[in-house]
């Protein structure tokens, strides 16, 4: 019983680790929250006020007008304290006294007119087409004259094609400050008309960010600030500033909230660190398929480790986000490790791809002859002989079992096999001890730390030529059997249904 017991807890362990994924996941943001907060830490987009929190209000809702786009096309082209600077007068008669500098600027460069000789227009209402055209602008592309690049009325579509602009924009309907700031997001990702950098590259060279990352005096250690998700329980990082540190950045590979001190990370093979690396490896086709990665933002959940890695997984940089609940300004990417990202990867990637490799080439059974190997007074211990293809095997197989509580079983295909992926990378990476054999009356069992890879003689008169599974046959939850070989290679899977 004890032997079962112990099989109970590691699969419990894996259910806890694959249960530990944070409830948030970033949203697309519609409303453009996430891109405000984002352009808000730069200094790119202010509020209307602050909540009794202290929190912007950004008024996201409502549309933009006028003043507001053309303040934000001064500061995406990173000349907003050069104009308040200016002292720069204009001729007209309507304009606020907190836009009266950005206005005289503007006017003074060019880059924006009044709708008449004495009237800016300034509360008025600005469309897509407006507001587009002003980033466009600050891109370095031209409208109007022989050599324009664009014009006003194509504007939204130009902007569609080089992926500046969400095609719903284009279907007219309400242009709103959300939008804006949508619009604005993507435009720091877009290289400027001379190609030579992006527009964040740009502001961050002059100057004209204020909340952006930085390094320490040797370039280990790199601050990056951080903005609040949407339901105030997790943090958002700037992928843009990422990629522009760590530029060869291929994979963004997240840790569950395992705590650090959590026996899942047993192992006499891997350190802790490894383990914590194998185990963003193990999560990266979960998380691929959610949005924890976004083009211009990633997630930092409090508790999970972040790493960024080349195309070979090589870890480029990689932090901790802290889990205290107390708010944070920013998080620390390290570059050293104390483990070879590729190495391990490739370690990883040799045992779990043999998963979807040999998943429908294998077809394996419990044979219904059921024999007692010794009385241990219960009454439900029994061996059950493994079939493999119709046919009973004796060797060349190991086994792991784990319980399931009904309603946790997968359905497709894809969630499956990842589901298995998970159990190959339990049985081989995190356990306290490699695959050995000992002798125990006339049972051999091969095992991995807790579970037991039971492999009984099976003597009794009658018995076919074939080694089986210890099974304890009533049990309330529905049970996963694994099979694979001593060299980690999968070899297919069968169900125990629960007793009724």
């Amino acid at each position: 019983m004890g032997r079962c017991l112990r099989i109970s807890m590691l699969a419990i362990l894996l259910t806890v680790a694959l249960s530990l994924q944070p409830a948030t996941a970033l949203a697309a943001g519609s409303n453009g929250q996430q891109s405000a907060a984002l352009l808000y830490e730069m200094g790119l987009f202010r509020g209307t006020g602050t909540d009794k929190n202290g929190q912007p209000i950004f008024e996201l809702e409502r549309a933009p007008n006028r003043a507001e786009a053309l303040v934000m096309l001064l500061r995406l082209m990173g000349l907003e304290q050069e104009a308040l600077a200016s002292g720069y007068t204009h001729p007209f008669q309507d304009v606020a006294k907190w836009s009266d500098p950005y206005v005289g600027y503007a006017y003074h460069k060019g880059l924006a007119k009044g709708i008449s000789d004495r009237q800016f227009g300034g509360s008025g209402r600005a469309t897509a087409a407006m507001y587009v055209t002003f980033v466009l602008r600050a891109l370095g592309y031209e409208d109007g004259g022989n050599a324009s690049d664009f014009s006003y009325a194509q504007a939204v579509s130009f902007g569609i094609q080089r992926g500046l602009v969400d095609e719903r924009v284009s279907a007219g309907g309400n242009f709103t400050r959300g939008d804006a700031a949508i619009v604005s997001e993507n435009a720091l990702s877009q290289f400027l008309r001379t190609g030579e950098k992006t527009l964040y590259e740009s502001l961050q060279e002059g100057g004209a960010l204020k909340s952006t990352a930085y390094w320490n005096a040797g370039q280990t250690a790199l601050d990056v600030p951080v903005s609040s998700s949407d339901d105030q329980q997790s943090y958002v990082l700037s992928r843009i500033t990422l990629q522009h540190f760590f530029p060869d950045t291929a994979h963004v590979l997240f840790t569950s909230g395992t705590p650090e001190d959590s026996p899942f990370y047993l192992s006499d093979r891997y350190s802790r660190e490894e383990l914590r690396f194998i185990e963003a490896l193990s999560y990266e086709k979960h998380y691929s398929g959610s949005d924890w990665v976004t083009v211009s933002a990633v997630l930092a959940v409090p508790g999970v480790t972040i790493y960024l890695t080349d195309s070979q997984y090589e870890v480029l940089g990689w932090c901790r986000v802290p889990d205290k609940p107390e708010r944070i300004r920013e998080v620390t990417f390290k570059t050293a490790t104390g483990f070879d990202g590729a190495t391990l990867s490739a370690d990883y990637h040799r045992i779990i791809d043999t998963v979807a490799q040999n998943w429908d080439r294998n077809q394996f059974e419990l044979g219904e002859e059921r024999y007692a190997p010794r009385d241990d007074g219960t009454g439900i211990s029994y061996i059950r002989p493994v079939k493999r293809n119709g046919n009973y095997v004796d060797s060349g197989w190991y086994c792991i079992i784990f319980s399931y509580p009904p309603g946790n079983g997968n359905t497709t295909r894809a969630e499956r096999i990842e589901k298995t992926e998970q159990v190959m990378a339990t049985v081989f990476f995190f356990s306290d001890r490699s695959l050995r054999e000992y002798q125990d009356s006339d049972w051999t069992n091969r095992y991995i730390s807790d579970s037991e890879f039971q492999y009984p003689k099976i003597t009794e008169p009658g018995a076919p030529a074939s080694r089986g599974i210890r099974i304890y046959e009533h049990s309330s939850m529905e049970r996963d059997v694994y099979f694979f070989t001593r060299d980690g290679v999968y070899l297919g899977r069968t169900s125990i249904p629960a007793s009724r």
